[in-house]
Order: structure tokens, then C-alpha cells, then sequence
């Protein structure tokens, strides 16, 4: 595809995403849950801790260095290790509880913006999504458990990679061999093109995976390799995610590059701080959906049969039609029954 197909799929994007405005809002709503379940999950229990066993953490702050501090609360966590066993779970419980949220939030979003690329929902629907977030909860959570397995490798590919690749250079520039230290730069910035390639295309591999997943409804499995092979057979999709990646980016830091100095005003700055995260946050996450949104059309264009959509979408609306269908049949019949007792 072309530069001009590439504008006409974003322009499409948003669109979609302003007649579904309420996403943004429906993500609000997620952080803000998350916000107050960390008060209440974890939260709780320290307040329990405090009330109950008369807990002064202040003490460790008093210490005069580091070592003591980190002595005080080892004797802490010794005494009381039975809330301390109670604040981990706790903790443990809340990091599960918002990837679970997470996982819906994601579910019931692509599911909507799904029913609007191929074109079979026109309105927003809360119902709808809570359906599609409940549809497509248990595929997403084993989809993003194996892709997150595959970052941790990743990460410490390139983690291993940065660090040797440092340490060549680091070593040439010690010796003095300017053929070396050109090569040698030579290939850390080859290794950082490679990895910033590696990231592009593992965040490809879970937008156009989640796409796979919600369109052509796959298994965890099946949606790796299919979105594995798609990718290989249109590299183009890997490039066009980086021009998203790099939209994101400029708008994000224009937002912020607009905003960071009147938060900085003596005064002003506090009243406004909090609005202009809200703000921020909003703005982030409709390009989040317009991002979802471009990768769907994307997807739609290239790797996604029509008629499986239809049979997808008939599932919405197959308990209306089903109704309906029945009482025309029962105004058919009524007539027929009549003249029969004539």
C-alpha cells in the first residue's frame, strides 16, 4: 500500500473513533477503577496493620543511613511477618485484579471498533461491549500471557545484546584504534536499529494478533502463527505500526510539550496539575483507539475473509431476527387459523 492508501486508512481511524467517543471515556472509567481498588485491595489491609498492631513505619525513616533503615524493616517484617504475608497477597491480588480489568477494557474496545471496520454496528453499546469484553476475555488472557513470555525473551535478547555491544565499544575507545571505534560503533547502533526493528514488530505481532483473534476468531496458538505468517507476507503492516508508533509519539509529546509549562506556573500549576493529567491521559488513550482502529482497517484490507465477518456479526443480532421472525410467522398463520373455524 501506498502513502495516500496509508492516509485514507488514518482518516478512517478517526472517524470511527469520534462516533465512538465513549470508548474514551469507558477508559477513563477503567483507570479510575483502578485507582480505588488499590485503596481498598491493598490499602485496607495496611490500615488494618496500623490500627490493629499500633504500626509506626516512620521509625525507619528516622534512621541516619540506608543499612539501618533496611535493618528496622527487616525486624518489622520479622515481627510482624502475618500482615506482612497479608500486605504481599494483597498487593499480588491487585495486579491481578488489573490485568484482569485491563484484558476486559481491551476486549469489549476491539470488539466495538471490530463491529464498526467491517461495518455491522452503527452506535455505540455498553451492553455490546460488556458482551464483547466477556467474549473475548479468556482467548486475550492466553494470547497476552504467551506474548508476554515471548517480550521477557525479547527484553533479555536485547538487554544482552545492549550490554555487549556497550562494552565492545567501551573497549575501543580504551585502545585508541579509530578502525575499531568505528566499527565497533558501527555496530551498536546497528544493534540499536535492530532492536528498536525488534520492538516494532513484537507490538505488530499483538495489535495485528488481537486483530486475528477478534476478527477471525482463533485460539491463543493458532492466532501466533497466523499473525506470524501474515506478518511475514506483509512486512508493509510492520512498517505501517511504526508510522503509528511514531504518531502516538509526536502527539503525545506535543501534549505534553504544551501543557508541562503552565503546570509549572507558581499556584496556577497545582489548581491545574490534576485537570491536565486527566487531560493527558485522554488524549493518550484516543490515540490508543485511533491506533486500534488504523491496525483493524489495515488488517481488513489485507488479511481478513468478508464472509467470515457476516457470520460473526449474525451472532449480535440472530436473537432479534429469531424474534421477530417468530411473530411474523404467528400474524401468518393467525388468518389461516381463522377460517378454518369458519
Amino acid at each position: 500500500m501506498n502513502t495516500r492508501r496509508f492516509r485514507t486508512i488514518i482518516m478512517e481511524a478517526f472517524r470511527i473513533v469520534n462516533r465512538n467517543w465513549q470508548l474514551v471515556f469507558v477508559q477513563l472509567a477503567s483507570l479510575f477503577v483502578s485507582f480505588v481498588s488499590f485503596f481498598v485491595i491493598v490499602g485496607t489491609p495496611i490500615a488494618v496493620a496500623f490500627i490493629i498492631f499500633g504500626l509506626d513505619l516512620t521509625d525507619m525513616l528516622r534512621q541516619q543511613n540506608i543499612a539501618e533503615a533496611i535493618k528496622g524493616s527487616t525486624s518489622l517484617f520479622g515481627k510482624y511477618f502475618g500482615i506482612a504475608l497479608v500486605i504481599m497477597l494483597s498487593l499480588i491480588f491487585y495486579f491481578v485484579f488489573n490485568i484482569m480489568l485491563w484484558i476486559f477494557t481491551i476486549g469489549g474496545t476491539v470488539g466495538i471498533i471490530k463491529d464498526y471496520v467491517v461495518g455491522g454496528i452503527k452506535q455505540f453499546s455498553l451492553k455490546q461491549f460488556y458482551w464483547d469484553g466477556r467474549k473475548f476475555f479468556f482467548s486475550m488472557l492466553i494470547f497476552t500471557t504467551v506474548i508476554g513470555l515471548i517480550f521477557t525473551v525479547i527484553a533479555f535478547v536485547l538487554g544482552f545484546m545492549g550490554s555487549s555491544a556497550y562494552n565492545v565499544s567501551s573497549s575501543a575507545a580504551d585502545s585508541g584504534n579509530k578502525m575499531l571505534i568505528f566499527l565497533s560503533t558501527f555496530l551498536y547502533l546497528l544493534l540499536i536499529s535492530a532492536g528498536i526493528l525488534l520492538i516494532v514488530a513484537s507490538m505488530a505481532l499483538i495489535v495485528f494478533g488481537i486483530a486475528s483473534m477478534v476478527f477471525n476468531r482463533m485460539k491463543a496458538v493458532e492466532t501466533i502463527k497466523a499473525t506470524t505468517s501474515y506478518l511475514y507476507k506483509n512486512p508493509s503492516a510492520i512498517l505501517f505500526y511504526g508510522l503509528l508508533i511514531f504518531g502516538y509519539a509526536a502527539v503525545v509529546f506535543l501534549a505534553v510539550l504544551i501543557g508541562s509549562p503552565f503546570t509549572a506556573i507558581p499556584f496556577i500549576g497545582t489548581i491545574i496539575a490534576f485537570p491536565y493529567q486527566i487531560t493527558l491521559y485522554m488524549v493518550q488513550a484516543y490515540m490508543n483507539l485511533v491506533m486500534f482502529a488504523a491496525a483493524f482497517i489495515y488488517f481488513r484490507e489485507t488479511g481478513y475473509e468478508m464472509p467470515a465477518a457476516m457470520d460473526d456479526l449474525s451472532e449480535i443480532y440472530v436473537h432479534q431476527t429469531d424474534t421477530s421472525s417468530e411473530q411474523d410467522d404467528q400474524q401468518s398463520q393467525a388468518p389461516d387459523q381463522r377460517d378454518d373455524q369458519a
